[in-house]
């Protein structure tokens, strides 16, 4: 049901479509909720905008792009984050086809993405 699960929760379920693996690193969304590792290292998703720019460049350039807008932060060591980050193994161009390919058959992330009511809001 939509707005029972919290963001971070959907977060880390869209996450591991991506990779193909649960994150190895802490999620809090923008509504205050988490999910993750309690021990491992936090990653502040600040505004429902980084989704966007990790669904169309889910890269390192996506992340960095979050990054400089404010919309993800790292608390703690960034390298600690970055060393954890699991990415899938395509050129730029070839993980934006991996990851909205998915949409065939109308499962994987765009479900996913669906889920997460506040994203496709204005």
């Amino acid at each position: 049901m939509i707005g029972t699960t919290p963001v971070a929760d959907r977060l880390a379920r869209l996450a591991e479509e991506i990779v193909g693996e649960p994150p190895s690193f802490r999620l809090r969304a923008w509504d205050g909720s988490e999910a993750g590792p309690p021990d491992a290292p936090l990653v502040e998703v600040r505004h429902r905008r980084a989704l966007r720019r990790l669904l169309w460049r889910p890269d390192r350039m996506g992340l960095a792009r979050a990054w400089v807008a404010g919309e993800i932060t790292v608390p703690g060591d960034l390298y600690d984050v970055l060393e954890r980050l699991t990415l899938p193994e395509h050129g730029p161009r070839d993980r934006r086809a991996h990851v909205l390919g998915h949409a065939d058959g109308g499962d994987g992330v765009v479900r996913a993405v669906a889920d997460v009511p506040v994203v496709l809001e204005p």
